[in-house]
């Protein structure tokens, strides 16, 4: 006869009747989930952002001819990340992978069309006139608004391709010359303010990826810099309001002060007023707006108003002798001019005063 074994229950293990108790609890169950949506939030906000792209060159302003006949050049790229490629519609080996790879960007990139441009530039530009490229932009199903394929000159073209976008380029003799039809076959990123910011292998499997990626890097701070543009128009004041505002405090105080007083205490409401006034000045001083000196100095017009001259034979003619209102200036930048009343000569004593006259 066997003998029947007792099954051990886990409350006899020291720990495990606690984690039961615990996984039994929806709560906890509530704890793993909120847990499991904020790890990949706080990795978003841990992780470093990438490091900017070098500026590499800066590509002059170019004019050559589209698809379409039209002119086209840096003008119309100012503005639009694109990607910049080369080729020559009789190429038989590379030219073909390339375009088709743009093919592939464009179609990847419809999402952000407003925002970015593919440009093929043709390294055979005698031969690759507007109509030709047009029947191989066809082949690629190529949007004319979206991606150019421009031609020109052999000159203007080898200034864009070789001295701008820094691309190697041959120079054929005639239609049929291909052994000098040689090219760069990278892709070139340029920024909205036609900044060179990377080279990247047409070939390598991962460069759709990584050209869309950095698209979208740059429209987000495109988007970011107009918000915060946007932010500084219409709350750049914020900080001297909030100093303003204490200010305030203070006038009010002192208005209340001279209520309660029935205006009997007008030594306290003139302290008062006094405070207020130091207070202003040093929020300007704060923000760089400071007075103009007036009195006792030489008229200038581009600092002062002259309201009137009065004949003055103490100090010399064109000098400021009462200041009516006080100026301002904001930094260098005049904010408001004193208004002033101006010395003259007297009549009759001969004197003229060197400078700028307030008359």
């Amino acid at each position: 006869m066997s003998a029947t074994l007792p099954l051990q229950s886990d409350a006899g293990v020291p720990g495990k009747g606690r984690l039961a108790a615990l996984v039994s609890r929806p709560l906890f169950w509530g704890a793993v989930v909120l847990i499991g949506l904020a790890i990949p939030v706080l990795n978003q906000v841990l992780r470093s952002p990438p490091a900017p792209l070098p500026v590499l060159g800066t590509l002059p302003d170019f004019r050559l001819v589209d698809q379409q006949g039209q002119p086209f050049g840096g003008a119309e790229l100012k503005g639009y990340v694109w990607v910049a490629g080369f080729i020559f519609t009789r190429c038989p080996t590379i030219c073909p992978a390339i375009t088709a790879r743009m093919a592939k960007i464009q179609h990847r990139a419809r999402g952000i069309e407003q925002g970015f441009r593919l440009v093929s530039f043709s390294v055979a530009p005698g031969y690759d006139t507007p109509e030709r490229l047009t029947d191989f932009a066809r082949r690629y199903k190529a949007s004319p608004r979206m991606w150019k394929f421009l031609t020109g000159s052999i000159d203007s073209m080898k200034s864009t391709v070789e001295d701008g976008l820094k691309i190697a380029m041959g120079k054929p003799e005639g239609e049929n010359d291909f052994a000098s039809l040689f090219h760069g076959t990278h892709f070139v990123l340029v920024d909205r303010d036609l900044r060179i910011r990377g080279y990247y292998d047409s070939t390598a499997p991962d460069t759709e990826d990584r050209l869309l990626r950095l698209q979208a890097e740059f429209e987000n701070f495109r988007k970011r810099a107009l918000r915060e543009r946007q932010e500084a128009a219409q709350y750049g004041s914020q900080n001297l309001f909030k100093d303003l505002v204490s200010v305030v405090d203070n006038l009010e105080r002192a208005i209340a002060h001279a209520r309660e007083s029935g205006g009997g205490d007008l030594a306290s409401f003139l302290q008062g007023v006094e405070l207020v006034q130091r207070e202003l000045l040093s929020i300007f001083e704060k923000n760089h707006v400071t007075e103009i000196e007036a009195l006792g100095k030489p008229f200038d017009p581009s600092l002062h108003e002259a309201m009137a001259q009065v004949e003055s034979g103490a100090v010399p003619p064109n000098t400021v002798i009462d200041v009516l209102q006080k100026g301002f200036q904001l930094r260098d930048r005049l904010v408001r001019p004193s208004r002033v009343i101006v010395a003259k000569a007297a009549e009759g004593s001969g004197r003229s005063g060197g400078g700028d006259s307030a008359g």
